[in-house]
């Protein structure tokens, strides 16, 4: 395939799982991130981002109702209200791993953070809450590798901290018997997650090709060539 010479300068965890994730595709990719391509938000999006803006709602008044679409984490948004939580925190992070402006030029990692909450009062614990609507899937590996960036990011940008409970919380099912996703890292883990995502993003960040990876999940591409896309696949 022709070498192409842009190149992806700054990344986030949705950005590398969309090129090199399970599912993940480097023409994929390229088409969103650098040629900003469009895509229709679907159903399943919009109605996530509807979640996620109740969510915020919710922790930012923390004495109005749950609404009836958050029903099922209400002990957590409870708890979280408690702890005076930060909702929809945006961290940016240098390649040296350093905190940064969100929008500065050597933003190199940026993550988004649905609930950020001290849970002692020296706030060396926090615990750091993502929303996820839709299917119930504790296991997946893109879950854990999230709440390994998460655990990462946050111990790089505060030095205070000393350990981090992350947890993916399921929305649309019971927390009893669906109970959140969670890792719990502490700063003894910070070298091992820092070298281990700096190789993942790496190969992403290097990358002037963006070759087509198909699969069975092309069939949902809105850029495959069945549905006029760009993409040959």
């Amino acid at each position: 395939m022709k070498k192409l010479v842009q190149q992806i300068t700054a990344w986030s965890f949705s950005r590398w799982a969309t090129h090199s994730g399970e599912n993940g595709c480097p023409f994929k990719a390229y088409l969103k991130f650098i040629k900003k391509l469009p895509e229709p938000a679907g159903l399943a999006m919009v109605r996530g981002g509807r979640i996620h803006q109740l969510a915020e709602a919710a922790l930012t008044a923390p004495k109005l109702a749950v609404p009836p679409e958050l029903v099922t984490v209400k002990p957590t948004l409870t708890r979280l209200r408690r702890l005076s939580a930060q909702p929809e925190l945006e961290l940016a992070l240098t390649s040296a791993w350093a905190k940064t402006g969100w929008f500065d030029k050597n933003a190199w990692l940026r993550l988004k953070i649905d609930a950020i909450a001290a849970v002692t009062k020296d706030r060396r614990v926090v615990e750091v809450v993502d929303w996820k609507t839709g299917r119930y899937r504790p296991d997946s590996k893109a879950h854990q590798l999230q709440l390994e960036l998460y655990g990462a990011g946050v111990l790089s940008a505060y030095s205070n901290v000393d350990k981090v409970h992350t947890r993916l919380t399921f929305t649309d099912h019971d927390q009893k018997t669906a109970p959140p996703a969670k890792a719990t890292f502490t700063r003894a883990d910070l070298p091992r997650l820092q070298q281990a995502w700096a190789g993942r993003a790496q190969s992403m960040l290097a990358d002037t090709r963006f070759s087509p990876r198909p699969g069975w999940y092309c069939r949902s591409c809105h850029f495959r060539k069945a549905n006029g896309g760009p993409c040959v696949y």
